[in-house]
């Protein structure tokens, strides 16, 4: 694809002239409805699947005294009390990532469970639009680029992310881990985003700063990965609003992340989970095991880099507009490194237990890593060999190609041992997995014996329960729902938010 793009133009002996392919306008707009219609696709049975989401673990027994003032009063406000005392319980007893525990508290399922699939759509919409706004980005630092160009980067990282994000259930389904894994990520993005603009545009009013400096100091208490990760970004932003002498009051937000950062270290809950982790690992330790993890990581999966290339002609159409200089090659590959390291660092220190939302974590990061180091090098390289744009675009026929043969070397890489079986391809890719959930019926199967159950504990409330058989989903609840001891938390929990106090549930096959 690479020789497809870069077209080079020979003398007897050297190369005199060189020259780079860029696409028409024409090309470009059949690309985007390409894209677009490709999105879609993938958004329907992602869409599909959220109406069938139902609650369990932490989004039980997180919400659960919110849940019950509501239920008891009818009153908002007094439900917005209960979230900022469960939040205090927790920021108190459990956990100090403040911010992030809060929205976990407040699901729309507290109002009623048939609210419930709100949680996941708002996940997707969230995700959709941090892709929107990261690619909204471009034109502060490449004058003149094309919309259609634009438009093709923000679907690009869409389809990015929703095609090769590692889990659906902690990435949209399971609303606790979207809370903490997908809402504080997409606040980071719409934060640097708009930091990012100011020092491009150099206008930043006192009321914006203001706004900033709030949105940061909720980041600081939001999860441990996105938080450690900011800081590292921030400071080499603050860097270069230094040495550029930028408006110093850009520094405040900074500021007031490394402020929620310290209130989240020195919360009693951290204290008592690090505690129950049990765990002994020193900083030294924990920070070279994070760039050995990181390294693991970027090795780990090659079809983010096979999809990464589908963004060439955007990054070929950006280098010819762009301001920067490209002074260096490296830096930015470095420091995207130091970036995902950071986000690693605090599991690997806390706790040292590692989930599927951790995962999906690092994936965010690489869905905006990768383009940017793909747009930096392109750049560098233009530069260095001193190339130009083509009089002449080139044939999107070329691209059409070239994007089919990624597209199918990332579906061959996702079907391990290429085993297919009656109505389900073992398909990593997680798009795949919701359609054929939706096709074969398991998850209105999973739904259906769901809210059977819970029927069963209002019908019964005060008595105790016994399931005589349990159901599990990969996608909406990949766990056991209840286990055989009633008085285990996930147990007492269900047995809570749909009986009463003095119901219990258990599992005895």
């Amino acid at each position: 694809m690479i020789f497809t793009l870069i077209s080079v133009k020979l003398n007897r002996s050297t190369f005199c002239e060189r020259r780079v392919l860029v696409l028409s306008t024409k090309s470009w707009r059949v690309y985007r409805v390409l894209l677009s219609i490709a999105l879609v696709l993938i958004l329907i049975p992602t869409v599909g699947m959220c109406f069938y989401t139902r609650p369990s673990a932490d989004d039980l027994a997180q919400p659960l005294p919110v849940a019950l003032t509501w239920r008891e009063t009818g009153s908002v406000i007094k439900t917005i009390g209960a979230a900022f005392e469960a939040a205090w319980d927790i920021y108190h007893n459990y956990s100090g990532i403040f911010f992030s525990m809060l929205l976990s508290v407040i699901p729309f399922s507290v109002f009623g469970t048939q609210w419930l699939w709100l949680n996941a759509v708002l996940a997707v919409v969230l995700l959709l639009w941090a892709m929107w706004r990261a690619a909204n980005m471009i034109p502060l630092f490449c004058k003149d680029i094309r919309p259609e160009a634009v438009h093709c980067a923000a679907l690009l990282l869409s389809l990015m992310t929703f095609l090769l994000m590692p889990s659906y259930h902690e990435g949209i389904y399971w609303f606790s881990g979207v809370a903490n894994y997908i809402y504080v990520p997409v606040l980071g993005v719409g934060l640097f985003c708009s930091v990012i603009a100011a020092l491009c545009t150099k206008k930043a009013p006192w009321w914006k700063v203001a706004l900033w400096c709030v949105g940061f100091l909720c980041m600081g208490g939001g999860n441990w990965m996105t938080s450690t990760a900011s800081i590292v970004v921030w400071g080499a932003l603050a860097v270069y609003i230094v040495w550029k002498k930028k408006p110093k009051r850009l520094l405040l937000p900074f500021a007031f992340l490394l402020a929620g950062y310290l209130i989240a270290i020195t919360a009693p809950g951290t204290s008592s989970r690090q505690a129950t982790m049990n765990v002994d690992v020193s900083l030294v330790q924990a920070f070279l095991d994070s760039f050995v993890q990181s390294a693991h990581f970027l090795l780990r999966d090659a079809r983010g880099y096979l999809f990464v290339l589908l963004m060439l002609p955007v990054a070929i159409e950006m280098v010819p507009h762009s301001r920067l200089q490209y002074k260096n090659a490296l830096w930015l590959p470095a420091l995207s490194v130091c970036v995902l390291a950071a986000s690693m660092f605090p599991l690997l220190y806390q706790s040292s237990y590692w989930n599927d939302r951790h995962t999906n974590t690092c994936f965010l990061l690489l869905v905006f890593l990768l383009p940017v180091n793909l747009f930096w090098l392109m750049g560098w390289a233009v530069r260095r060999l001193k190339l130009s744009p083509r009089e002449k675009p080139a044939s999107g026929k070329a691209l059409l190609a070239c994007a089919m043969a990624v597209m199918l070397a990332i579906g061959a890489l996702s079907v391990p041992g290429m085993t297919i079986r009656p109505l389900r391809f073992n398909c990593t890719l997680q798009p795949v997995t919701a359609v054929m959930h939706l096709i074969d019926g398991q998850a209105r199967d999973y739904a259906h014996w769901y809210d059977s159950v819970a029927d069963m504990v209002r019908t019964h409330a005060g008595e105790d329960v016994i399931l005589r058989e349990m159901r599990a989903n990969e996608l909406i609840n990949p766990g056991y729902l209840i286990i055989d001891d009633p008085a285990d938390w996930q147990n007492t929990s269900f047995a809570q938010y749909f009986g009463d106090e003095n119901t219990t549930i258990s599992y005895q096959p």
